[in-house]
């Protein structure tokens, strides 16, 4: 979706280039995206935290960082090439190499509707795994 997969070799046209993870995403993408920095519940091993030592060392390791905003937070060091799409780009995609496939059409369809509510404008915000 975002030029990934010609890093290894195939030669996709990407949807969109690279935008990085938006600084304005919503309570869930921030949840899912950063690690919380926490010493005492990353000693208990709750999950989502991280120690301040730990964080610090994936920083300086160059396999994460500190969120534009400030934050407590961290990327989580297995989450690369975050981006976006709006919602026509998105429905635009799935249109075109998913059509016959029921759950990006379903995920497409819902995007569309928000998209048509006044006052609304949906974003598909995503990242890859290691």
């Amino acid at each position: 979706m975002a030029d990934v997969r010609n890093y290894y070799g195939e030669k996709i046209t990407p949807i969109a280039p690279l935008r990085g993870f938006p600084e304005d995403a919503g309570y869930a993408a921030k949840r899912d995206y950063y690690l919380r920095i926490n010493d005492e519940l990353a000693a208990k091993e709750y999950d989502g935290y991280v120690s301040s030592e730990q964080a610090s060392k994936w920083v300086s390791e160059g396999i994460s960082f500190f969120p534009p905003d400030g934050s407590n937070r961290i990327s989580h060091p297995d989450w690369h090439s975050a981006s976006w799409l709006t919602g026509d780009e998105f429905c635009s995609a799935v249109r075109e190499t998913a059509s016959d496939d029921i759950y990006w059409t379903a995920i497409a369809a819902m995007v569309d509707s928000v998209n048509k509510t006044d006052g609304f404008e949906c974003r598909v915000v995503f990242w890859f795994d290691n």
